[in-house]
Formats: structure tokens, C-alpha cells, sequence
């Protein structure tokens, strides 16, 4: 594998510049996107889709998608949108419900979006889905903000 690397200050820089082109390309460049297979295909202020390309080196032990692999890929969508918005954002409190097992060979996609900001919070809400099936769900996830703009 190929290592990336990422200056943190400049990604930071971005954030608090709303550099959306610059996070964007800070988040797909991240050595677990690369790793796991992670491909964003929406991303703006305050929202942001990826994909999880089909895998059979992401199956557990029961042959489903590892919900290792399905979390990254919720986080990385809702780190996205957290970010997004001017504020350096890191996670606080997440609480994932996993609704159905996915199946490894076939892509998971996942979408995020701010549902509110108060302060130096930022919930974000983010829906995980296999085709029309919905995998996992993580409700209002609490980011606490720090830096960006006053």
C-alpha cells in the first residue's frame, strides 16, 4: 500500500476557510478511505455521501460487511459534514444502531447531514444503505467544535 500523507495545519486551514475543494480532497486522501475503499460522491456545506466499494477482504466472520468497515465509513461521511461549516470538529458522542448485516461484495453508501449547530455543537445525522435496504442508522451525533471563524 502506498503511503499518504496529510498535513493536519493545512486541513485545518481548510475547515476554518470553508475550503470545501481542500477538505474534500484531505478526506479522500486519508490513508483508512484509501485502505478500506472509502469514495466520497457528494460533498457541500453541511452534508456529505460516500461509498464503500464491495469487498470480500471486508467480510466477518459470519460473511457479512465487518461493522468495523461500515463505521468508517459513517464516520468519514459525518466528519465530512461536521467540518464542512468553518468549525474544526471532532466527535463527541456517536451511538450507531446496525439494522441488517451487508453484504461484503456489494457497494454500502452513506449520507450525512448537519442537523443543528448551537455553539460549539454540531449534531450530525447520518443514514448507512445497501441498495434500498437500510443498514445502519447514527442519530444526531454530537460533534464539539473548536477553532473557526467568530
Amino acid at each position: 500500500m502506498n503511503a499518504v500523507t496529510i498535513d493536519p495545519q493545512a486541513v485545518q486551514e481548510a475547515i476554518m476557510a470553508e475550503d470545501l475543494a481542500g477538505l474534500r480532497q484531505a478526506l479522500e486522501n486519508s490513508p483508512l478511505a484509501h485502505c478500506v475503499g472509502i469514495e466520497f460522491t457528494e460533498f457541500g456545506a453541511g452534508r456529505a455521501a460516500a461509498v464503500l466499494r464491495g469487498s470480500p477482504d471486508l467480510t466477518n466472520f459470519l460473511g457479512y460487511s465487518h461493522t468495523g468497515a461500515l463505521f468508517a465509513l459513517a464516520e468519514q461521511v459525518m466528519a465530512a459534514a461536521a467540518n464542512s461549516l468553518g468549525h474544526v470538529g471532532l466527535p463527541l458522542d456517536c451511538e450507531v444502531r446496525f439494522l441488517k448485516g451487508a453484504d461484503p461484495c456489494q457497494d454500502v453508501h452513506a449520507t450525512a447531514r448537519v442537523v443543528d449547530t448551537q455553539g460549539r455543537i454540531a449534531r450530525v445525522s447520518v443514514d448507512v444503505t445497501q441498495g434500498d435496504v437500510a443498514i445502519a442508522q447514527l442519530n444526531e451525533t454530537v460533534f464539539l467544535r473548536s477553532g473557526g471563524k467568530n
